[in-house]
Formats: structure tokens, C-alpha cells, sequence
């Protein structure tokens, strides 16, 4: 009976931690996700790849069929800090909190962190559970005049499972297809960019002889705007 009793408790002390670990996990992980971008008929289809990289208070948006990706960095005052990365060309470009619409935007950081806002989580309606520890899933909903939401939500982990957005004729969907655990590749995912050559937003029109930032004036990326 002893023997029995004790081989329980190692049992229980083995499968604690899985559960113990999900907070952990959910400062430093990575999600590959699938976007659709359409009609509300289905046309005029836009389907591309976003990968989330977090660690902290750091959150990297790579968009690889784009050659972009955008580090977000939360501050101590709440403010946003941006560094967009032009893979091709292996460049970058920083944004101060004031040159960016979300700059100083209250509770801005979560859609960075999680692509959702805690303020739009609060306010959606429970309708469904399953799962338990890391993989719990959470269902919300949220109907309004010409919008209308229903989450899948990762609750330990705060990820996106799924998503669906009806807003204005338009319709976007994000489906999770993987989770990156992988503390190194977290990191390296972060880091891999950080030698490139970086100028700051406020310096660009110095520099009209730079050709990689004359192209971008041209093309309009020197501004921020949103995927």
C-alpha cells in the first residue's frame, strides 16, 4: 500500500508541472498562424502567414511572404517603441512611441502581445470550454450593430486558437496552425535581426541619398501603417 501511495505522488509530481508551466510558457512562445482576409461573400481573398514571437515585454510580428516584420517593445510608461524590419534588404527603421498611431495608446500592448485587446476579451461572452491545462480552450462571442467576433482562446497560454471577424462587409480569419514552445528558437526568432542597419523615422529625409530609404519614401513605407 505504501509502495502504491508513494508511486501516486511521484505521479501527481510529474504531471503538475505541464500545468504549473503554462504561464511560463506564455512569456516566451511563438504561434504560427494562417490570415484570410476577404469579402463577406468570400471574394477578394487575401491569405497570408503571421508568426508571433513574444518574450517578455517584447513582441515580434513577422509577415514572411512580406519580407516584414515588426518588433514592438512595451515600455515602463506603457507607450510602444517600434522597429520594422525590412528582411530583403536587411534594414530597418525605429519608431518612437509619438511617431506611431499606438504609440501611447492605452492597453496597446495586448493586441501586440496576444492580437486580441483585454479590453475586447472582457467585454465578449462566454459560450463554451474544453481542455484543461495548456490546452484549454475557451470560446467567446460578441455581437454588435455590424460586427460580430467569436474567439478561440488559448486561456493559459493567452494565444489566439481562432478567430473570425465580421466588421463593415469585410471578414478576417486567423487559425493557430502551430505552437513554438522552443525557449531557443523564441530567442533566436528575436534576435536573428539584430545587426541589421537601423535608422531612426525622424532621420530619413536626411538621408535622400541612402537608395534603400529614397525607395521606401517612394513606395510610402517610411510611414507606419497597419497589415
Amino acid at each position: 500500500m505504501t509502495r502504491v501511495l508513494a508511486f501516486l505522488y511521484l505521479l501527481v509530481l510529474c504531471v503538475q508541472p505541464s500545468f504549473a508551466n503554462c504561464s511560463t510558457q506564455s512569456e516566451m512562445i511563438g504561434a504560427k498562424y494562417t490570415v484570410v482576409v476577404s469579402l463577406a461573400d468570400g471574394t477578394d481573398k487575401d491569405t497570408y502567414e503571421l508568426v508571433l514571437w513574444r518574450n517578455g515585454q517584447q513582441a515580434l510580428h513577422e509577415y514572411p511572404e512580406k519580407k516584414l516584420a515588426d518588433l514592438w517593445e512595451h515600455t515602463l510608461n506603457d507607450q510602444l517603441h517600434l522597429v520594422r524590419y525590412f528582411d530583403e534588404f536587411q534594414r530597418a527603421i525605429e519608431y518612437q512611441p509619438g511617431e506611431i498611431p499606438e504609440g501611447r495608446k492605452s492597453g496597446a500592448w495586448s493586441v501586440k502581445r496576444q492580437l486580441v485587446a483585454d479590453d475586447v476579451l472582457e467585454s465578449m461572452q462566454l459560450v463554451g470550454s474544453e481542455g484543461e491545462g495548456c490546452e484549454k480552450t475557451v470560446t467567446y462571442e460578441l455581437e454588435d450593430p455590424g460586427k460580430s467576433i467569436r474567439l478561440e482562446w488559448l486561456e493559459e497560454l493567452r494565444l489566439v486558437k481562432a478567430l473570425t471577424e465580421q466588421n463593415a462587409g469585410r471578414v478576417i480569419r486567423l487559425q493557430l496552425q502551430k505552437a513554438i514552445t522552443d525557449m531557443a528558437a523564441v530567442k533566436a526568432a528575436l534576435t536573428k535581426r539584430s545587426d541589421f542597419q537601423s535608422t531612426d523615422y525622424t532621420d530619413i529625409g536626411d538621408n535622400e541619398s541612402d537608395p534603400f530609404l529614397t525607395r521606401m519614401i517612394n513606395q510610402g513605407f517610411s510611414g507606419h501603417r497597419h497589415h
